[in-house]
């Protein structure tokens, strides 16, 4: 199915997005490409948390998080991108998609 979802971003708004995307200050501001990227990972990562959440089913194995900077998912997520055989652009929208970490300034 295709979408053709309106979503107005002003350049400020443009800008900040770009900035949690790259997760550093960019002058570059966000593009179409951008956010639809992101959202593609965003429902994807909810279509397998639903997934993994039906009744009946064993609640999937997660590694601990072995430092700050690794993803406890990091396992899984790694796991589904192969099975898909995303392209890079795919896997870094999923990626996107189940981190949801906001750049922070500082």
């Amino acid at each position: 199915m295709k979408t053709n979802v309106p979503i107005e971003l002003s350049d400020s708004q443009r800008d900040r997005f770009a900035n949690w995307l790259d997760t550093k200050e960019t002058k570059r501001l966000a593009t179409r490409a951008d956010v639809n990227e992101f959202l593609q990972g965003v429902i994807a990562g909810v279509l397998d948390q639903s997934e993994s959440t039906k009744p009946n089913q064993p609640e999937p194995v997660r590694p601990p998080a072995t430092a700050s900077h690794h993803h406890p998912h990091k396992a899984l997520i790694e796991k589904t991108i192969a099975e898909r055989g995303m392209s890079a652009a795919q896997a870094k929208g999923y990626w996107r998609g189940w981190t949801m970490q906001p750049f922070k300034k500082g």
